[in-house]
């Protein structure tokens, strides 16, 4: 996708590939995109996997990060309340760089950037993604929009319930059921949720990496909520009792790997009045050869090139759209030289439930096999 134009561009969809190179478009991403280049301004609540944003002709460059940005290159202007992973080719360029989530820099970076004063810290800085730098936490610690803001490290978590704040995990044990709700942001690398907790999202934002769970968890996620990134790895081939996405949530990146998964469902939220409001899922992974089962209550769309939801059951009044070549990821393993991959579980569908499958209409070699 090439954007020459200064309006504004609102992805909740799935873009390869995306160009923007006037300065006054504004962009909001709250789904996935590949690859990025931007000489605009960006705001993202969801997942960018690599980021260039150049000042070749001197534009001015504003981004705001409540998503995750898997690599960010060359920037001007940073406002981070997220997760990014800066990896800078050009330090000198850039202006300033505020924390208030989480970020990691490639060694040496953040002294630089320090030291020059482009740099201002109330979150948690990691560097080669070990622990840099935390901002300890006080009833004064607060973002530019008034949230109140907690870090830990190597610690466990107190709280129970984040109200409008950000709260920043490293190395960290959650032994509790945690709500975060109201405009709320909880960034989390490296941790260990133990035996039957629950985590809710109501109106808020997660941004999880490499985080170990236990048997019996159940998340939950709702009203407008946001998930930037979701990396959750099961060290003893752990049961996910319960994820439950809901027709309002954006998502950008899922990837749930070792583990079996009672339920993914997939609903509608029943307090809006737009019922047939499209949940699109653009980058969901998860284990071929473990027991996942999905449920599908409300309209889905799957769009990129790598989801994997399990077993699928698409329930009275569902609808599921299987975008072009989605599914091709589960099923035989990819190595094995085969191509496409097939999909080698269960689809079904329940009373008046319905299944559409998108195809290159130029090339129906594709399809293969379904179910």
């Amino acid at each position: 996708m090439i954007n020459e134009g200064i309006g504004k561009i609102e992805n909740r969809g799935y873009i390869e590939a995306f160009l923007s190179i006037n300065t006054a478009s504004n962009i909001l991403n709250s789904g996935y995109i590949d690859k990025m280049a931007s000489d605009g301004n960006i705001y993202n609540k969801g997942y960018i996997k690599e980021l260039l944003s150049s000042d070749t002709l001197n534009k001015g460059i504003s981004i705001e990060n409540e998503g995750t940005i898997g690599t960010f290159n060359e920037n001007k202007k940073l406002k981070n309340f997220g997760d990014v992973a800066v990896d800078n080719r050009d330090i000198s360029s850039t202006e300033k760089i505020e924390n208030y989530g989480l970020i990691n820099f490639e060694t040496g970076d953040y002294d630089t950037l320090k030291s020059a004063n482009k740099t201002a810290n109330k979150g948690i800085v990691l560097e080669s993604y070990n622990l840099k730098e935390i901002s300890p936490n006080s009833t004064i610690l607060k973002d530019d929009k008034g949230r109140l803001i907690k870090n830990y490290a190597n610690s466990a978590i107190d709280d129970t319930e984040i109200n409008n704040g950000i709260l920043n995990v490293f190395n960290v044990t959650m032994d509790k059921n945690l709500e975060v709700k109201n405009n709320s942001v909880f960034n989390i690398y490296k941790a260990k949720i133990e035996d039957n907790k629950k985590i809710s999202f109501n109106n808020s934002t997660l941004n999880m990496s490499y985080t170990l769970i236990e048997n019996g968890i159940e998340m939950e996620f709702k009203n407008n909520s946001n998930i930037g990134n979701m990396k959750v790895i099961g060290q003893t081939s752990p049961l996910l009792k319960k994820l439950t996405i809901d027709n309002t949530t954006n998502v950008g990146s899922i990837m749930i790997s070792d583990v079996d998964i009672e339920a993914i469902n997939l609903v509608a939220n029943e307090d809006i009045v737009n019922k047939n409001m499209v949940l699109r899922i653009n980058d969901f992974e998860t284990s071929p050869d473990k027991n996942v089962n999905t449920f599908i209550s409300t309209n889905v769309d799957l769009l990129g090139n790598s989801t994997t939801l399990g077993n699928i059951t698409v329930k009275d009044g569902g609808r599921l759209t299987i975008g072009e070549s989605t599914l091709f990821k589960n099923g035989l393993d990819e190595d094995s030289g085969i191509s496409p991959v097939y999909y080698k579980k269960d689809i079904k569908i329940e009373g008046n439930g319905k299944i559409l499958i998108g195809i290159d209409p130029y090339d129906i070699s594709g399809v293969k096999e379904l179910g």
